[in-house]
């Protein structure tokens, strides 16, 4: 398994990444995601989607907040790989608000707000000078 595993290195790989969060994941009660399609979870691209989404973004909401926190000082454009992350981080997160009730649905959907915020902004400032984040 490479060191920094990355899943976006082409226009197919791109792809492949939306039909990966399209296909119906599970998250088993110890946090594991796994692709259910067989065909897809085959893919050599879905072992690198597998050890970024278990291994490597955050999952617990006090995480998820260290890394809004982050993200929200960072003075420059976020590398591919951490946009990336970031991305996965916020699909996950939108998926935990979906499940949510009550209180702790409004804990997640603050979560994911701040995410949003963190990527937009990032896109913004990578669009170049005089767009207004």
């Amino acid at each position: 398994m490479p060191l920094n595993p990355v899943l976006q290195t082409s226009l197919e790989e791109v792809e492949l990444l939306y039909q990966f969060l399209l296909a119906e994941l599970e998250i088993s009660p110890d946090l594991d995601i796994s692709i259910k399609d067989e065909e897809l979870a085959s893919l050599r691209k879905a072992l690198n989607f597998h050890t970024i989404c278990n291994d490597v973004i955050p999952k617990r909401i006090p995480d998820i907040r260290r890394l809004s926190a982050s993200l929200s000082s960072y003075p420059g454009i976020l590398k591919k790989e951490d946009f990336e992350r970031t991305l996965l981080t916020l699909a996950y997160t939108a998926y935990r608000t979906a499940l949510s009730q009550g209180y702790q649905k409004d804990i997640w959907a603050q979560s994911l707000l701040s995410l949003f915020q963190a990527l937009r902004h990032d896109l913004m400032r990578s669009s170049g000078p005089g767009v207004s984040p």
